[in-house]
């Protein structure tokens, strides 16, 4: 066998062996999840720790209708399926889209119109160990 058919046969049995161990580590993460620990898991090695957060984003959906409609705060945007080969401006090319980003901060960042997706992180990290005293060299 050539030395490129091995390295393709080890790229093959590499990509399947990191397969297999990401699968274990999503049981093995699910398995911690379900325990629900309130404290780090430690292991004989690893300090296993689960935290769960929650990101806002701004969700326009629920912004009230007299806002979605408000022209200040839309867009032009050409619509493709009626534009000829040359383009001209005329209104008939162009459709009005609400622009989030016209909207002042304090609406954008207002929980009302935010949606929460929450996310857990399970780390795993070796036990910090004492680190050794410096030996005096002569």
């Amino acid at each position: 066998m050539s030395g490129t058919h091995l390295i393709a046969d080890e790229l093959g049995d590499l990509r399947a062996l990191i397969r297999t161990l990401k699968l274990r580590e999503a049981e093995l993460r699910q398995r911690i999840i379900a325990r629900r620990a309130n404290s780090p898991l430690e292991g004989t090695r690893f300090v296993v720790t689960v935290r769960t957060s929650a990101r806002h984003s701004f969700d326009p959906s629920l912004l009230p209708d007299h806002v979605l409609a408000d022209p200040r705060f839309a867009r032009r945007q050409i619509d493709p399926d009626k534009l000829p080969a040359y383009i001209r401006l005329n209104s008939r090319y162009y459709s009005e889209v609400f622009d989030s980003t016209a909207l002042p901060d304090d609406i954008r960042t207002d929980r009302r119109y935010c949606t929460a997706k929450h996310s857990t992180t399970v780390s795993a990290k070796p036990h910090s160990t004492t680190p050794a005293a410096p030996q005096n060299r002569k």
